[in-house]
């Protein structure tokens, strides 16, 4: 079961995320889509099982630090973004998995 890998939270890999036009943000759904597919690659399911958000105008800033949200198969990580240059250039960081609420069901035995 997904829930019961255990993801090393040290692991580091790093992705180029091309700061929109001639703005000072990061293109949000460059990262997002550049995370999920790497994500999906890292915990073994398809790229299209990966839904990963992240907050928009995030500051193209070389140490700036945001944080998103991957869902994966009823799961939920954290997804720490850390920017290496002001240029895009990011490394992330994936915590352990949650379990959704909606996803978590319980019965309750007679007596």
């Amino acid at each position: 079961m997904l829930g019961r890998k255990r993801l090393m939270a040290a692991t580091v890999l790093a992705l180029l995320v091309v700061a929109s036009g001639c703005s000072t943000t990061l293109n949000t759904g460059t990262l997002q889509s550049q995370l999920a597919e790497q994500i999906a690659a890292r915990i073994g399911v398809p790229a299209d099982a990966v839904t990963v958000v992240c907050p928009t105008g995030i500051a193209a800033e070389a140490g700036a630090r945001s944080v998103c949200s991957a869902k994966v198969e009823g799961f939920t990580y954290e997804v720490t973004v850390v920017q290496t240059n002001s240029e895009g250039a990011v490394q992330w960081d994936l915590s352990e998995p949650t379990e959704d609420a909606s996803t978590t069901t319980s019965t309750t035995a007679g007596s």
